[in-house]
């Protein structure tokens, strides 16, 4: 049974070394999450989201090869920290790469922002990036 895309993009980034050794620690695995950060976990950490989006169609229903925007959202105690991680981050998903049943294409980088904030606990860096991932079923 193949996993689904959510897994195997989170599984990329945390095997990527240049990423995982930038990750802090989260339960048995590292802070990659979906969606949301988990509350309380270290940092630093990257959130993903999905950008809403068509699905690729023909004919005959869902097209093999598929376009979806990601947004790579990284959280750091510095403002360095987080860029490095951004920039980690897509150096491993930009190139093509098969693996966890999928095969991916060259992604395209769209700039990213800086969403930094002041919480009464200090200060979180934020860096937000879309990316256009393009995959399909290896």
């Amino acid at each position: 049974m193949t996993m689904d895309i959510e897994d195997a993009v989170r599984l990329r980034l945390i095997e990527a070394e240049p990423v995982s050794e930038r990750l802090a620690d989260y339960e048995t695995s590292k802070a990659v999450f979906w969606v949301l950060r988990a509350q309380g976990s270290a940092m630093p950490a990257i959130v993903l989201t999905w950008v809403p989006s068509q699905l690729a169609e023909h004919m005959k229903g869902l097209q093999a090869l598929q376009f979806q925007r990601l947004q790579v959202d990284t959280y750091a105690l510095s403002v360095i920290a987080a860029q490095q991680l951004r920039d980690a981050a897509i150096a491993c998903l930009r190139p093509r790469y098969r693996d966890h049943g999928y095969y991916f294409r060259p992604a395209s980088v769209y700039g990213p922002r800086d969403l930094s904030e002041s919480t009464p606990n200090g200060p979180i860096y934020r860096t937000s990036t879309d990316l256009m991932i393009r995959f399909s079923p290896a």
